[in-house]
């Protein structure tokens, strides 16, 4: 579980930390959000993929926690926090790609891809098997870039970073109820940094 900052004791509806959601009831499902992440980085990060509320997806995408479980169980250290900005990225060439990292992110924000690279071992018997080598894959908010690929790049001003209060105003009774649940169950995230739409 991510540890809370006071915010905790307040109720959902005065939380007024910015959330990245993404907005479905203006979405052209043109995925230029994902192209533009996968031009940008080799693959796409989590871009749309999230928990569906209504018209509202909050993506997978890294929510920067305040003691991540994916660094602290990291062996190698590759997954580092920018001094800068607090966010968390990977240093790939000190990725051993072992999964232990997508395996602690308890919000699933880290895709283990194939780097088209194999390594050789040897199974019980001693017969030699090559396996793929993977790399820990994760948005680290296009760190290094003046602007996030999705964001600048989406046509309808889909990703927006919002207040929780006010994502939570813009949805049905029965979807502020759901979305209650979420934040009082302890899946929280940091507050993100603002962003050019354009």
């Amino acid at each position: 579980m991510i540890p809370y900052t006071e915010e905790k004791m307040l109720v959902p509806e005065a939380i007024t930390k910015k959330i990245r959601i993404v907005d479905l009831s203006r979405c052209l499902l043109c995925n230029t959000c994902e192209k533009s992440c996968k031009s940008r980085h080799g693959f796409e990060r989590n871009v749309r993929n999230g928990v569906r509320i209504g018209h509202v997806v909050m993506p997978y995408a890294c929510k920067g926690c305040d003691d991540p479980l994916c660094m602290s169980s990291c062996r190698k250290g590759a997954i580092k926090r920018d001094e800068e900005t607090g966010c968390l990225y990977l240093e790939k060439e000190s990725c051993i790609g072992c999964g232990q990292c997508a395996r602690k992110c308890p919000f699933g924000s880290i895709l283990m891809e194939e780097t088209g690279r194999f390594r050789e071992t040897k199974d019980k018997e001693g017969n030699v098997k090559k396996l793929p080598v993977k790399y820990a894959n994760r948005c680290d908010r296009c760190r290094g870039y003046r602007k996030k690929g999705c964001f600048s790049n989406c046509p309808g001003g889909v990703l927006k970073v919002m207040p929780f209060n006010e994502v939570l105003k813009s949805l049905p009774p029965i979807h502020q109820e759901k979305l209650k649940k979420l934040f009082l169950n302890g899946s929280w995230m940091k507050d993100e940094e603002e962003v050019e739409s354009h």
